[in-house]
């Protein structure tokens, strides 16, 4: 008997569960803004302007990518020479990565530092504003 009710409850539980997806009504989902007409022909096309990075826009100052240079791998069955001259050039390749990521760390670091410089100066100044208005009182 305790099998008969393992396939029985093996078979009704997914059609259980179907049953009731089927009947579950999804919450109404909000109305989409409508979209903008097409230009026409009595409205030339202007051009887009060209797409600028999130930094430009903010006024900050964009970082240049870094310029090394990754050494071909040679394969596997390279001569010794080849292999030598791979290792020197990976060891230079990832000694400029490592120079790029300090010089980047150093630049984030003080770009924090300086905004939490101004953050200082808006909070106290906002301090000696308050303390003025509640004098004047």
């Amino acid at each position: 008997m305790n099998v008969r009710f393992a396939l029985i409850a093996m078979i009704a539980a997914p059609l259980a569960s179907i049953v009731l997806a089927q009947t579950y009504q999804a919450p109404p989902q909000p109305a989409r803004p409508p979209a903008p007409p097409a230009p026409t022909a009595a409205t030339p096309e202007t051009p887009a302007p060209p797409a600028q990075p999130a930094a430009a826009a903010t006024g900050m100052p964009t970082i240049p990518p870094h310029s090394c240079v990754a050494p071909p791998y040679p394969g596997k069955s390279a001569s010794d020479a080849k292999i030598k001259a791979f290792n020197a050039s990976y060891k230079e390749y990832g000694e400029c990565i490592r120079k790029y990521v300090d010089n980047a760390r150093t630049l984030a670091n003080t770009a924090i530092a300086s905004g939490n410089e101004a953050v200082t100066e808006y909070n106290k100044y906002t301090e000696d504003i308050k303390k003025q208005l509640d004098t004047d009182k």
